[in-house]
């Protein structure tokens, strides 16, 4: 009722967390979407944990916490990052954004899940909410959280449209 409802007030597409995309997909409801030309933006405050996900998951099993730790920012008193579990979103920009290995993993991994995920075009790879600091790495620490959030996005949005052009 609701996919009915978005395309009869010409909404054309749906925004949402990758969990909510997760139980769509599971409750078989894709092709409902698909049959009312409703496009699908992925990702919100979820995507960092979808693709890059510090214990493994369904979709990616490498825990890169503890094989990458360097991934993710490194704090003023010289420890990286580490999240408790998944709802753990303290932290806001949770990666070191100038760490040339973990864009190009994340930019793989979002490959290679929009392979299994065809219906959606555009991937929201939002930070957390917050306003914990940046990584403090040398090359970070150059910059502000800003600019190192933009310059990894930018970087990842390139990586991808070379090989996936059709998505944002």
């Amino acid at each position: 009722a609701f996919f009915d409802w978005m395309a009869k007030n010409r909404y054309n597409r749906l925004l949402t967390w990758m969990s909510c995309y997760e139980k769509i997909k599971e409750l078989g409801l894709l092709p409902q979407l698909e049959k009312r030309g409703i496009s699908l933006t992925v990702g919100h405050h979820q995507a960092i944990f979808t693709f890059l996900p510090p214990f493994g998951s369904k979709a990616f099993s490498t825990k890169y916490c503890d094989e990458h730790p360097d991934y993710f920012r490194l704090k003023e008193d010289g420890t990286r990052y580490r999240p408790t579990d998944l709802t753990d979103f303290d932290g806001q920009w949770l990666l070191c954004g100038r760490n040339e290995e973990c864009l190009q993993t994340v930019a793989d991994n979002i490959l290679l899940w929009l392979e299994q995920n065809p219906l959606v075009d555009t991937i929201a790879f939002w930070p957390n909410d917050g306003k914990q600091e940046d990584c403090c790495c040398d090359e970070c620490s150059r910059y502000s959280k800003t600019e190192n959030y933009l310059y990894f996005n930018n970087e990842l949005s390139k990586k991808i449209a070379r090989v996936r052009p059709d998505v944002k």
